[in-house]
């Protein structure tokens, strides 16, 4: 029975609803003031894809997030691609008025479209190369060139390697478009 607990301890946590939404509510606290992030970036840094399930779970979580709340800003999320539109066209539906304040108490100038340049800080770990360990003696490589739209985390995160294979695996984030 003592073996069994302690197995039980030391195995990996499956993905559940909860500890989902926890990422994406962890992540959106990453966002700093004077900053905001999109449903899409959002997806990318809680669950290292931007695929459609991705981004509509990420608005459904920001917007669980009661509004009269500061310990979750949930204020930082804009909805959509700003494909040149100006901030202020991006806030939530049913609550524009709450998060324009908020966004303009911040500094944010909502009459600039949402560009990005460079990768911002808070954005930058899921940008990041992730590296799967050999388990045993390193014997070989593996450099995996994954589909666009998914970071090296979320496969890191999925890969299961047999015992002992010396496999090192290195996963490179694909090109995604930031906003």
């Amino acid at each position: 029975s003592g073996a069994r607990t302690r197995a039980k301890a030391t195995a990996k946590p499956r993905a559940t609803a909860s500890n989902a939404t926890d990422a994406y509510i962890v992540a959106l606290r990453g966002v700093p003031r004077g900053q905001v992030i999109s449903f899409g970036e959002l997806a990318l840094l809680a669950a290292g894809q931007v695929g459609l399930g991705a981004m509509i779970h990420a608005g459904r979580v920001v917007r669980r997030v009661a509004t009269r709340t500061r310990a979750v800003p949930w204020w930082r999320a804009v909805s959509g691609d700003s494909g040149g539109k100006p901030l202020g066209a991006l806030l939530q539906a049913g609550r524009a008025t709450a998060q324009r304040r908020l966004l303009l108490g911040e500094g944010m100038d909502l009459t600039a479209p949402l560009l990005r340049r460079r990768c911002p800080a808070f954005l930058a770990p899921a940008r990041r190369t992730a590296i799967v360990a050999p388990s045993g003696a390193h014997r070989a490589t593996l450099i995996y060139l994954h589909g666009r739209g998914f970071t090296g985390a979320y496969y890191g995160r999925r890969l299961r390697m047999p015992a002992e294979s010396g496999l090192r695996v290195v996963l490179p984030t694909a090109p995604v478009a930031l906003s």
